[in-house]
């Protein structure tokens, strides 16, 4: 088998003996890939180390996401944004820089990616992801032009768009008007456990556009997987109860872990031996992500423990770990964890989980925070989108007749105005237990209490951060519900 690298001549083969000798050579056997093994060599050998074609993708929005990337040994990573996070970005693992969407840049971020390429911080740039999918980039290809003309002034090597389906008519038509400026065809991939299937689309993909492929995401997915639903459901504009919602029973993945780990043990290999394909990343859903049971069985690594902040890999992650690793790879750094409050009956209320959940609502999400707005408490909040209606809600159970406080920090953007808090029983529907707009000054974070008690007896109610549209974005942290003695 062999392994292939690209230079400024092409592709060159590397043996897998050569590979392992070298990696010998300069780790001294190490087999952890720490960074206390390879720092003291780090200048010496920083440029020499073997390119390989496994990648990995994991969101910088999910604060494991560093140490996760670095136990898989992988040889670059992404986290679809332009900037590497510099302060957790694995030593010797390749960061490679992407712009998600078809906003442009700003002159001055521009000159910025500009100079990374000059001085050798990113070697390439991954074009748009899945501008054809309504759910992430979701733009024609008459309007991504710009964007993609003003990328090409960096003078880097461009990766294709990444579209749900690189065979579609979106990347046809892509191709036809900036085919020229493309290196390397980016391709997405969510099929089932047919090995061959897949390895042919892959060729499919190189036949069509002449390009050596890079597989930005792959893995296994049942999509018709499915959670169950309850039959009753909020509307999210009035929060009136909807009684037409049809019950939706689960469906289970189809698909075990071994089926998918015997897929990746056919298909990397190919991969690699495959002269076409310049790298892979396989994609991992976080257990707390909407489409998790769609993707399940492909997962690298188990649910986070919130007291630790770790993960624990899968036996299919092993596997991924396993193959071509990166010996000399550093360690992951850790972020810093919020202190869990005791008997706080908010789940994920500093908002630092890789997904909302279970916060439910609309236009909302968690962000990282920036130097303009930062996180009152870690490094995450929770967002409402500007100039939408929108929400962030929460369900929890309560005790009968007692006394309970819901405290947080609140914000908006900009400016001062008001904003609507509301606690209502049940899941759904429900009557109002508190129902008042709190006014927040200045675009500064305010800290905020509320004194109640559940007088509709014991089991579920739920808590409603929501606005109406033309206002700017609304930032929460640190909320916490506690039961007071």
């Amino acid at each position: 088998m062999n392994n292939y690298t690209n230079n400024a001549k092409g592709i060159t083969a590397i043996s897998t003996s050569a590979c392992l000798a070298m990696s010998l050579l300069l780790s001294g056997c190490g087999s952890d890939g720490s960074k206390e093994q390879v720092e003291s060599n780090e200048e010496e050998y920083s440029h020499q180390v073997p390119a390989t074609k496994k990648g990995a993708a994991f969101s910088s929005t999910d604060l494991i996401w560093s140490n996760q990337v670095a136990e898989l040994r992988p040889h670059w990573n992404y986290d679809w944004s332009l900037t590497e996070s510099t302060a957790f970005q694995p030593s010797n693992i390749e960061f490679v820089s992407m712009k998600w969407g078809g906003a442009l840049l700003s002159e001055s971020a521009l000159a910025e990616l500009a100079q990374d390429y000059a001085d050798g911080k990113i070697k390439y740039l991954l074009g748009f992801n899945e501008p054809d999918g309504e759910e992430q980039a979701n733009i024609s290809v008459e309007d991504s032009l710009p964007a993609w003309d003003q990328l090409v002034t960096v003078g880097a090597p461009m990766v294709s768009p990444a579209t749900v389906d690189p065979l579609n008519q979106w990347m046809q038509d892509f191709m036809a008007v900036r085919g020229n400026d493309v290196s390397y065809v980016a391709m997405h991939w969510y099929g089932g456990i047919n090995a061959d299937a897949f390895l042919a689309k892959v060729d499919a993909v190189y036949s069509a556009y002449g390009k050596p492929v890079w597989i930005t995401e792959f893995a296994v997915a049942d999509w018709d997987a499915a959670l169950a639903v309850d039959a009753v459901e909020d509307d999210p504009a009035t929060l009136e109860v909807d009684e037409t919602a049809a019950a939706i029973p689960a469906v289970e993945n189809k698909y075990s872990e071994q089926q998918v780990i015997d897929f990746m043990k056919t298909v990397l290999p190919a991969l690699d031996e495959n002269e076409n394909v310049f790298r892979y990343s396989w994609f991992s859903v976080s257990p707390t992500a909407d489409n998790f049971h769609n993707l399940s069985s492909s997962a690298l690594f188990g649910a986070r423990d919130m007291e630790t902040g770790s993960t624990t890999i899968t036996s299919l992650g092993e596997v991924y770990q396993q193959h071509t690793a990166n010996g000399f790879s550093g360690n992951g750094k850790t972020p810093p964890l919020v202190d869990l409050i005791p008997g706080n009956l908010i789940i994920n209320g500093h908002f630092e989980e890789s997904s909302l959940y279970p916060w439910e609502g609309y236009n909302r999400s968690s962000a990282v925070e920036t130097e303009e707005v930062q996180a009152t408490d870690g490094v995450k909040y929770g967002r409402i989108n500007q100039n939408q209606d929108g929400s962030l809600i929460q369900v929890f159970s309560l005790e009968g007749g007692k006394s309970y406080k819901l405290s947080y920090n609140a914000r908006w953007h900009t400016g001062t105005k008001a904003m609507n808090v509301v606690i209502k029983t049940g899941a759904s529907g429900g009557s109002k237990i508190i129902g008042e707009p709190i006014t927040l000054v200045d675009g500064a974070w305010s800290a905020n209490e509320h004194v109640f008690t559940a007088t509709q007896g014991s089991g579920e109610y739920r808590v409603i951060f929501w606005h109406g549209n033309a206002v700017p974005f609304f930032y929460l942290d640190e909320v916490v519900l506690l039961e007071i003695e």
